[in-house]
């Protein structure tokens, strides 16, 4: 299939292209690339047919043309380069006619970016699914992927003493040139995958659907949803905003309304769409439940079925409804953290050997650029990738917290008056104020508990490598101020509780007051009530007060936890013996560095939790 030859034998296995044969290049990278093509057009024109996806109609729709354009020359390329090699056009290593890989690689090219056309042309039409939109997108990056591996093939393989550069390669130009193009749309132009000032809602049912264009323009809707990817990895949309703050002060008619996914209406639906699922499946899982029950009972573990089957499990899980509504994006930001976390531990690998090459008086030039290099690049995309990271999870816990909020106004408005009697309005103040400002901030710190961890593994492992078992120090003081952090927790911890207990008290009494504020005035119970109110107040300032003191006493703790590990890992490792280099004290400064803020932020994280 591949065609070997001598050509092939005494070129391709001395490497002099690369360790990658044309026929793997082919074979495995384009034509797989080419079935994927296959299978998410499937999935996309699908989604296009669907009449159960909203619709939406494009209102710029030259871009749209362009994109059209380039893929039929995207088609077209491809069979024209085939027909140069049927033809014999091109004269080829491997001997007379055309290897079978070459011709199944353009054939599977050329339908890939036929079904591309296809389905550029049904987004073309007026209803068009909001869903779905980064598939094409995802696909041009991919394909352009790897047609820059064949071009690397290509430029190597021309450049050979004798070959010279003919009609096919240039026509390949050409046709990497359309895919290239392709990808660039595919990153400034890109719709997001819901409703944005790029689109105009259309009724599903619309007949004239695709007859239609255009709409009210949305100006005043937060550009961040339909920025480009670059704008949004530097924010760069933010420009106008700063700029007006700059030259006078931001008012409220300066700030952006909220994007059409961000508003609480739209978020109140995603989540009760998940929260009714929930619902509709207790019956089935009770159902499920109590067969497992009576099939252990009959087999004589009846007990331990029992035990299994827990009524609370059998429930609609708010959980489950959070993480279908929120997770997607929630799992993007733990991804994004990962990235950031490795991107700092460049600095200390790179100035370990920056170091090295300082001290070699032979070492060549280029390696100090190059390590240089490489340390603003990681600072530079950690950086990148933090912001990113910050900007996710924040967005997270404030939808989170508004769809909670939401919820919470929306069952206390339909309680009956007997489910008023356990629901005091102390109570839901608390799950409002308290509760889902604390899952505010869980969105926001979750990722940390599994981050800082694998942050605190990696440097130590890194650090016994500079310090030898002196490393091992650090995890010691670690492990020793894991019991102290849980007293102060579980202390922390008690503290809140009985000052939320306290604040429930003095919402529900001032309730009670006001409600019955013409039998007070009656009967002059003015003063009586307001010392009332003033020592339940008195009580509350005291668990606070507790609790603010023992919350800076854990801060300071906190904070002298990395200073601590630092000076004792070096004292241990000067009394050893061993002699504190250059190389050995800033490699280990920068790992403390990376070590600092996991170690400062997992305790805060899990008091917060507790």
């Amino acid at each position: 299939f591949c065609t070997k030859s001598t050509w092939h034998e005494e070129v391709f296995n001395g490497f002099a292209f690369g360790e990658l044969t044309p026929c793997f290049i082919d074979v495995v990278i384009l034509t797989v690339i080419s079935v994927v093509f296959y299978i998410f057009c499937a999935i996309r024109l699908g989604q296009l047919l669907s009449t159960r996806n909203g619709k939406v109609r494009l209102r710029s729709r030259w871009v749209h043309v362009l994109k059209m354009v380039a893929a039929v020359c995207s088609v077209a390329l491809p069979v024209l380069r085939l027909n140069v090699k049927l033809s014999g056009s091109d004269a080829s290593p491997y001997g007379p006619g055309t290897p079978p890989f070459q011709i199944v690689s353009m054939v599977a090219e050329a339908l890939a970016w036929l079904l591309a056309t296809v389905v550029l042309a049904f987004e073309y039409r007026a209803t068009v699914t909001t869903h779905g939109n980064w598939i094409l997108r995802f696909l041009f990056l991919f394909m352009l992927s790897g047609h820059i591996v064949k071009l690397d093939f290509l430029i190597l393989l021309y450049r050979q003493p004798g070959a010279s550069y003919n009609y096919y390669f240039y026509l390949y130009l050409v046709n990497f040139g359309t895919v290239a193009f392709n990808a660039l749309l595919a990153m400034v132009y890109w719709p997001r995958d819901y409703i944005t000032v790029a689109y105009e809602p259309i009724p599903i049912s619309d007949p004239h659907a695709s007859k239609g264009r255009g709409g009210a323009e949305a100006d005043d809707v937060c550009p961040e949803h339909r920025a480009g990817p670059v704008a949004t990895l530097f924010f760069t949309w933010m420009n106008p905003l700063i700029k007006s703050g700059y030259k006078s002060p931001v008012t409220d008619d300066d700030v952006w309304s909220l994007a059409p996914p961000d508003r609480a209406e739209s978020l109140e639906e995603r989540f009760y769409r998940h929260w009714n699922k929930e619902l509709l499946l207790r019956p089935r899982r009770q159902n499920a439940g109590s067969a497992k029950g009576a099939a252990g009972a009959a087999a004589g573990d009846g007990k331990n079925n029992k035990k299994k089957v827990n009524k609370d499990k059998n429930g609609p899980s708010l959980l489950r409804a959070l993480r279908r509504t929120f997770g997607w994006r929630f799992l993007l930001g733990g991804f994004i953290k990962l990235l950031n976390d490795a991107s700092q531990f460049v600095g200390p690998l790179m100035l370990q050997r920056l170091i090295r090459y300082v001290s070699d008086p032979d070492a060549p030039v280029y390696q100090g650029y190059l390590f240089a290099t490489v340390i603003f690049l990681g600072q530079f995309f950690g950086a990148l990738a933090e912001c990113q990271y910050f900007q996710i999870v924040m967005r997270v816990g404030m939808q989170v917290r508004s769809t909670l909020t939401q919820a919470v106004f929306r069952k206390s408005s339909t309680l009956t008056h007997e489910g008023r009697r356990d629901k005091s309005s102390g109570k839901i103040a608390n799950l409002i104020s308290a509760d889902c400002e604390n899952l505010l901030m869980v969105c926001q710190n979750l990722h940390v508990m599994w981050s800082s961890p694998l942050r605190i593994i990696i440097s130590i492992y890194m650090l016994y490598s500079v310090l030898q078992w002196a490393a091992f120090v650090s995890l010691g003081v670690l492990l020793i101020m894991i019991p102290v952090q849980k007293v102060v927790v579980g202390k922390a911890a008690t503290l809140l509780k009985g000052a939320l207990k306290a604040t429930d008290e003095r919402v529900k009494l001032v309730n009670e007051v006001m409600a019955s504020m013409n039998v007070v005035k009656c009967y002059a119970w003015e003063n009586s009530l307001v010392r009332r109110i003033g020592e339940v107040r008195a009580g509350e300032l005291s668990w606070l007060r507790k609790s603010q003191i023992l919350k800076s006493f854990n801060f300071s703790l906190i904070s002298t936890i990395p200073i601590l590990v630092t000076v004792v890992t070096f004292g241990v490792f000067v009394a050893a013996g061993n002699e504190l280099t250059a190389e050995i004290a800033f490699t280990a400064l920068s790992l403390f560095g990376v070590l600092r803020m996991p170690l400062f932020m997992l305790p805060q994280v899990i008091s917060q939790y507790i």
